[in-house]
């Protein structure tokens, strides 16, 4: 067992719970469950707001130390009011950044299976990649996920060591009221949608992002319904996620940058993209080294151990 590797026999039951994955300007927190996974994404850009030109109001030296004057004297109330009204801007349209979008896994249970079964979820930090096994009766599905600095996507991979083993449905789910989904070609979910929040601004601008999740099967039947897409005994998927915002783009070229993305992808197939990132991954990751000794609790999971260390028994 990889020494620089966290892993856990229980569900990610929230988002804090989750496996953190990234890739510069792509992220995704996975929570992973033994028939469920959900993976929250991000992008850097996808930021609520817009630039705003109104320069802060005048006279903010003077009112400065007229509000000193007053937190000295103890009247702080009078200190504070100026200082909002001298100080601080209008709240205009600075905006923040918002999630993007979840993409929801849900796998097929077999009736004739009792509950139960064996779980187990990682991220093995040498590699940069988040997994779950999920073992429950004569069937055994592996699942792996990545997110590519080297070809900007995120990468998933779906199997079973039974034939015809892997079916799940897939969905994206936005946060927005503009987010929208449609399945396109059969096999691939388009979405499109603006981050806009009435927290941080007024509600109505904000950046765009469009992008594509694909969905390529070895055996199996994939079927589209409720923007959603079905894959149906499959012996392996992989799912490929794609997107781009219009932030600082003049053009439309952006709404074209994820597609093609994909395509370049497929072209390249699952195996070498995923040589591709855990080379481009480990040049970084592999410029520091350090051993700090064992403890002799390697193999128990990483919340186990945690809890250990809180009560001085490591």
């Amino acid at each position: 067992m990889s020494g620089f590797k966290l892993w856990y026999s229980t569900p990610a039951t929230s988002w804090s719970q989750g496996l953190p994955l990234g890739n510069g300007r792509i992220g995704a927190v996975v929570m992973a469950a033994p028939h469920r996974e959900v993976w929250s994404m991000s992008e850097v850009t996808y930021w609520s707001g817009q630039t705003d030109p109104d320069p802060a109001p005048a006279g903010g030296r003077t009112a400065l130390e007229e509000a000193r004057s007053h937190f000295f004297a103890g009247d702080y109330d009078s200190g504070d009011r100026l200082a909002k009204q001298y100080l601080q801007p209008k709240k205009q349209n600075f905006g923040t950044n918002l999630g993007l979008c979840e993409v929801v896994i849900d796998f097929a249970q077999d009736a004739d299976v009792k509950s139960g079964g064996v779980f187990r979820r990682e991220l093995e930090l040498t590699s940069a990649v988040a997994g779950a096994v999920y073992e429950s009766g004569e069937t055994t599905i592996h699942r792996e996920v990545f997110a590519s600095h080297a070809d900007d996507l995120l990468v998933s991979r779906i199997w079973s060591d039974k034939p015809g083993g892997v079916s799940f449905t897939l969905a994206i789910e936005g946060g927005t009221e503009s987010f929208t989904t449609e399945v396109v070609d059969g096999d691939t979910i388009e979405f499109k949608g603006q981050a806009t929040e009435k927290v941080h601004s007024n509600g109505k601008c904000g950046v765009w992002a469009k992008g594509q999740l694909k969905v390529s099967l070895s055996g199996g039947t994939i079927y589209r319904g409720d923007g959603r897409l079905r894959v149906s005994g499959a012996n392996e998927a992989r799912i490929y996620f794609g997107v781009s915002t219009d932030y600082r783009r003049s053009n439309q070229d952006w709404e074209t940058e994820s597609y093609s993305n994909l395509r370049q992808a497929l072209t390249k197939g699952y195996a070498q993209l995923k040589e591709d990132h855990i080379q481009d991954y480990r040049q970084e990751y592999e410029k520091v080294d350090i051993q700090l000794g064992s403890s002799g609790k390697e193999s128990l999971p990483t919340d186990q151990r945690i809890r250990l260390l809180a009560q001085d028994q490591v």
